[in-house]
Formats: C-alpha cells, sequence, structure tokens
C-alpha cells in the first residue's frame, strides 16, 4: 500500500530535503488561537484537547504520506506555535477581524495543502505506471 509512495518519496527530490513544515506550522497557530478564543467550552479540558489532537493529526498525516520527517513536522509546528504566542501577545485577535484573518489564512493553507497532494498523487502515479 505504501510502496508507492515511499519510492517517489526515495527518489523525488525530497529525499534529500527537509524544510519545516507549512502545514503544521499553520495548524499549531491555529490551534492555539481556537485555545485562546473558545469562550465558555462544555469541559475545561476540551480546548486543549480538541488543540492538540488536531495538531498531532495533522503532523501525523504530514509524516504517514512522506511528506515530512519528524524533526519538519517539530520545527515547523514550533514556528507557528511561536508565532501565534507573539501575535497574541501583540494584541492579536482583539477584533472580529482578526479572526477572520486567521480564518482565511486557514483556508489559504488547505487548498495549498490540496494542491500539493494532488501534484504528489499524479508523480506517484507517472511513477507506478513507468514500472509497470
Amino acid at each position: 500500500l505504501l510502496e508507492p509512495y515511499i519510492k517517489a518519496m526515495c527518489t523525488g527530490g525530497q529525499s534529500r530535503e527537509a524544510l519545516p513544515s507549512s502545514d503544521a506550522a499553520v495548524m499549531a497557530a491555529n490551534c492555539l488561537l481556537l485555545w485562546k478564543f473558545w469562550h465558555n467550552p462544555p469541559a475545561a479540558w476540551m480546548p486543549a484537547a480538541l488543540a492538540v489532537g488536531c495538531f498531532a493529526l495533522a503532523c501525523f498525516g504530514r509524516m504517514y504520506l512522506w511528506a515530512h520527517h519528524l524533526l519538519d513536522v517539530t520545527c515547523g509546528g514550533s514556528l507557528g506555535a511561536a508565532l501565534a504566542m507573539a501575535l497574541l501577545h501583540a494584541g492579536f485577535g482583539d477584533s472580529v477581524r482578526h479572526v477572520l484573518v486567521s480564518v482565511a489564512v486557514f483556508l489559504a493553507s488547505v487548498v495549498a495543502m490540496q494542491k500539493r497532494t494532488r501534484i504528489f498523487d499524479s508523480k506517484v502515479k507517472a511513477l507506478s505506471a513507468s514500472e509497470a
């Protein structure tokens, strides 16, 4: 099941490249904002659990599909969390406009991730077809 993805990763340029994961950075930033601005949750632990769960799931997905290594998602998540904390410290999030900007950035990252996934899948299909 994973053999075509592993071959595409090892023969492609990412076998020697490593970059902080922008997907992990955006997810970490949005999870921190969710945690900060969820007022009156049903349970006190729920915002933290949901934020950590969403971040862990996103990072696992990036590693499972061989798009990033553990260090890539760790660095990306740390950068995203640091940026979110800096923005919160500077007063970001005090208005509805700020929250809408965060939602727009999140949606743009989802669209970009979908585009990259389609490109990667087409490379895997082409590699599988050339081997057959």
